[in-house]
């Protein structure tokens, strides 16, 4: 999803770059509208696509509902605020600087979802391979020590156990809804 994603993109930044700087030749003007319509119908495609990508099937619908709105919310206003930065300065200039602009945003919200989910699964497998084998390591060590009564070490192991499976589940929550997503991709 990401690398389809990247690529339809830049695709539509070649195209706008295209429209920008080479308007006035008609075979360029002519491929650039054509690729842009590829980007701009590729939306419908890859906005479900990341959405199971990033956030998982879980939540699917009410996620994709609301980017969805954002989308037509878009498509609405989008034709008339281009017309109107036409009438006002009879160029579409300044609403191509923009297009590009918000694909180049798009591009870095994008990267930066990817890298959190990134994270997360980083930090959980930390914790399951690292951490909690730790854990399990000083409480067999505090046990051999004796009475667990006034054990010390072994309380503060425990504690630390406790925070640890805690962090462990709240990271399997969070990343449960990506399992589906994972292992299709």
């Amino acid at each position: 999803a990401k690398k389809t994603t990247f690529f339809s993109m830049s695709v539509g930044l070649i195209s706008v770059f295209l429209l920008i700087f080479l308007p006035e030749k008609p075979m360029v003007f002519s491929a650039a509208i054509g690729l842009f319509g590829f980007v701009s119908s590729s939306v419908g495609t890859l906005g479900p696509l990341l959405t199971t990508s990033i956030f998982g099937t879980k939540e699917y619908g009410a996620i994709y509902g609301t980017a969805a709105l954002g989308l037509a919310l878009a498509g609405i206003t989008a034709l008339p605020a281009y017309g109107f930065v036409f009438d006002a300065t009879g160029s579409y200039l300044y609403v191509l600087y923009s297009v590009a602009a918000m694909i180049l945003l798009s591009v870095l919200l994008i990267i930066i979802a990817f890298k959190g989910k990134e994270k997360l699964e980083a930090e959980y497998q930390h914790y399951v391979t690292v951490l909690q084998p730790n854990v399990i390591r000083e409480l067999s060590e505090a046990r051999a020590q004796g009475d667990l009564s006034e054990n010390a070490d072994y309380d503060a192991a425990r504690n630390k156990q406790a925070e640890i499976e805690a962090r462990i589940r709240d990271l399997e929550f969070t990343l449960g809804n990506l399992e589906v997503a994972t292992e299709r991709t």
